[in-house]
């Protein structure tokens, strides 16, 4: 679930100033990368959290997912979100939550589960079109981002999937969390 913006107004206010020098910022010459300022927020949603191997497992959980939503006579409303909790290098396991935007409530069961609301707040955001570029040049204006500015970009990071039916591809908007130093 996305985090509730910080109680402390002070902190809050600093918070929320940081990423308007990104607001401009663009990277990569002429096939520039923009870095923003994002919230997103979605409502009525299943999800489902396992750690997988390989996008064939991912594949799986989504199956499974969109199964159990039209078992339960709803359907899809809107872009999938994932979110990455943790990505070992080294086993290649990855902590990944599916979530998909449904038509009505459902009940929670077995590995999914209903939100009613998910909101990540204070993010930077940058997005890439399947084919435009690798998401690891996402990854990397992101981090440089943060470097910039100081912060650390630690999981959790936020996908937003849009199918653009017309011409079969997809847009994947990446979010980052800013989170102060202590």
């Amino acid at each position: 679930m996305g985090v509730e913006p910080h109680k402390d107004e002070y902190l809050c206010a600093y918070i929320r100033c940081l990423p308007l020098r990104a607001a401009a910022k663009t990277h990569g010459g002429e096939d520039m990368l923009a870095v923003i300022p994002a919230d997103y927020e979605a409502r009525n949603l299943v999800s489902c959290r396992k750690t997988v191997k390989s996008s064939d497992d991912l594949r799986v959980m989504i199956d499974d997912l969109n199964n159990y939503v039209e078992s339960m006579g709803a359907s899809r409303t809107g872009s999938m979100i994932s979110i990455t909790y943790s990505n070992e290098e080294e086993s290649g396991n990855q902590d990944i939550k599916v979530m998909m935007p449904v038509n009505k409530e459902i009940p929670s069961m077995d590995d999914f589960v209903f939100t009613p609301r998910f909101r990540a707040v204070n993010c930077l955001m940058s997005k890439h079109r399947k084919g435009d570029r690798a998401i690891e040049d996402v990854y990397t204006v992101l981090r440089r981002e943060f470097d910039e500015m100081g912060l650390p970009m630690n999981p959790p990071y936020y996908h937003v999937y849009s199918l653009d039916s017309e011409d079969d591809t997809y847009e994947v908007q990446v979010y980052a969390e800013i989170w102060p130093m202590y």
